[in-house]
């Protein structure tokens, strides 16, 4: 039998990923300004928004905003990508996500800092989440199996997660209205042809009555 995101949504056993929702990604000066554009053009951060609200109303659901931080003088970092070296270029060695800066936070609408759920999980290298960090012993050992991704960007750092995760054994579940692409209209092609052989494939609404449905029996 053919299986749907609703068998790998066990509340208790699932997780959000939230990627990169940074003010120094998303802000009013933030280098990357087709990425706030996208995000506010598209209706992706109100979903974001509106998803984590109701995530953490129904409880026992754990957030992680995974960010991206950088030294500010840049050292030891590589630049072994071309994306990597066009943001130093704009933005500097830092990339403006300089570690201790508001920048480098997750937006202020995506983290209520009063919040018992929500954990920020840095990393200063790589492109997506679990690249040196802790983030696999944390999920681990808050009894996670599967996950929830949102967040930016479909192209890279999510498409990233998708495979990282999925090669240490958890369960992706990709809500496809919490998610920036760019351009957007790439978003459909990626996740008809690449993505969803990676991840279940879902929105938020339909996350969110699953859950429901569980609890209530």
């Amino acid at each position: 039998m053919r299986r749907q995101a609703k068998d790998f949504l066990h509340h208790g056993e699932t997780a959000i990923l939230v990627s990169e929702m940074q003010e120094g990604i998303f802000g009013e000066h933030a280098p990357l300004m087709a990425q706030r554009t996208n995000a506010m053009g598209t209706g992706v951060l109100p979903n974001l928004v509106a998803f984590l609200a109701t995530a953490r109303e129904i409880g026992g659901i754990n957030i992680f905003h995974c960010t991206a931080e950088r030294r500010a003088d840049g050292f030891g970092d590589p630049l072994s990508s071309p994306l990597a070296r066009m943001l130093a270029h704009k933005a500097g060695p830092g990339y403006g996500l300089e570690t201790g800066t508001a920048n480098a936070e997750p937006l202020a609408e995506l983290y209520p800092r009063d919040s018992k759920n929500d954990y920020v999980m840095p990393r200063l290298l790589g492109m997506s989440p679990f690249y040196g960090t802790d983030l696999d012993y944390f999920l681990r050992h808050s009894g996670v199996k599967n996950l929830v991704i949102t967040g930016t960007s479909l192209n890279v750092a999510l498409l990233g997660t998708a495979i990282e995760a999925t090669n240490i054994g958890y369960h992706v579940v990709l809500a496809k209205d919490c998610v920036i692409c760019d351009p957007p209209e790439y978003a459909e092609q990626l996740i008809k042809y690449t993505v969803r052989h990676l991840c279940y494939i879902s929105t938020s609404t339909e996350i969110i009555d699953c859950w429901k449905n569980q609890l209530a029996g």
